[in-house]
């Protein structure tokens, strides 16, 4: 089996502008990093979209579990700091989606950055839930 057009720890720059669209979702392109493996099913992958860093986002403690700051490298070629927005993970199918915006690879994050996203994500997702 040959592998996958999507890879987890791929960055890609996603066409966010679409109809279906509502209320402070992203819009635009934007680059998402591939969380999952595409399902074999839907052909969809799990993504989380980066966004512009604000201070704000490390001063204010919930702001902090929701965006987590990752720094230009090499392997990641991002310009700026940038914020991978945990809220906003969502299921994609990219080869649908960028129809009329060609499907660009961006760079990849590297093991560690993206060891701190997921650990971030669980975090996330548990926030919310009783503890016991």
């Amino acid at each position: 089996m040959g592998r996958s057009i999507f890879n987890p720890g791929e960055i890609y720059i996603v066409n966010f502008s679409d109809k279906e669209r509502v209320g402070g979702e992203l819009k635009d392109p934007h680059p998402c990093i591939v969380l999952s493996h595409p399902d074999p099913l839907t052909k969809t992958v799990v993504t989380v979209p980066i966004t512009s860093w604000h201070p704000k986002f490390e001063s204010n403690a919930l702001m902090k579990k929701r965006y987590l700051k990752l720094s230009p490298t090499i392997s990641n070629q991002l310009s700026h700091d940038s914020a991978v927005a945990l809220p906003r993970v969502r299921e994609l199918d990219l080869e649908i989606r960028n129809e009329d915006y060609p499907i660009k690879k961006v760079g990849t994050v590297d093991p560690f950055d993206m060891e701190r996203i997921l650990r971030g994500l669980a975090i996330f997702l548990m926030m919310g839930f009783p503890r016991k």
